[in-house]
């Protein structure tokens, strides 16, 4: 891999790395590995289904960004880090080292006006523009969603999955979501939970919602 030019966009900087994790011997192992660990916690997903391209973007993120690593002193990302150094590709370098502070967060969308789209974290209350008209097309006002924000040429973009909960639910997240305003060590399992829930409920549409979106203990849940 030679890096003539820094990534301009989340798109190459994501393809960067997700090639550098896979090639490396180390890293492919521990993907094996973090696979089974994910996918255990959120819920199984098959090649064949709708979803599999999004949760698998879902995962290399978590993966890459948020996995604490068990065998090794260096997460993917400090390793790719490493790598760029060492390579004097420093540009590069650069542009990872931005990345590393990203927006994590549960958002709904607000509106898209002028080629701009808003929307609003729901956890930190901070709301974002950005210069895109085309990605939240056709989604409801009232969809909460979870995804991640980077910062490219001191623009906002998308990253590149959709976690998407029904509205029907919106209520019991909101009451969810006051202890994890307090305490940021909680966003990121609450995020987790939420997908585990949306994995579950885009399998089994025909079980209740209130027992795959567990909020309510007085209620079973859907196992």
């Amino acid at each position: 891999m030679t890096l003539e030019q820094p990534s301009a966009s989340f798109e190459e900087f994501f393809n960067r790395i997700s090639t550098f994790c896979e090639t490396n011997s180390v890293i492919a192992k521990e993907i094996f590995e973090a696979k089974e660990e994910f996918f255990s916690m959120t819920g199984k997903v098959r090649d064949d289904e709708v979803e599999f391209n999004n949760r698998m973007n879902a995962f290399l993120l978590w993966f890459i960004f948020d996995r604490k690593p068990y065998e090794s002193l260096y997460s993917p990302i400090s390793k790719y880090q490493i790598h760029l150094e060492k390579k004097g590709w420093l540009q590069e370098l650069e542009v990872v080292n931005n990345q590393l502070i990203h927006v994590h967060s549960l958002f709904k969308f607000l509106k898209i006006k002028n080629g701009n789209t808003t929307i609003k974290d729901l956890i930190s209350g901070v709301k974002y523009t950005l210069e895109d008209e085309n990605t939240l097309i056709g989604m409801g006002k009232d969809i909460y969603f979870e995804t991640r924000l980077f910062r490219f040429n001191d623009k906002r973009c998308f990253s590149n999955y959709f976690i998407q909960h029904p509205p029907i639910v919106n209520k019991g997240i909101r009451k969810q979501l006051k202890p994890v305003k307090q305490e940021k060590k909680l966003v990121k399992p609450f995020l987790m939970k939420l997908q585990t829930f949306n994995n579950k409920y885009l399998k089994y549409r025909s079980i209740d919602i209130k027992s795959i979106y567990h909020f309510d203990q007085s209620i079973p849940e859907a196992k």
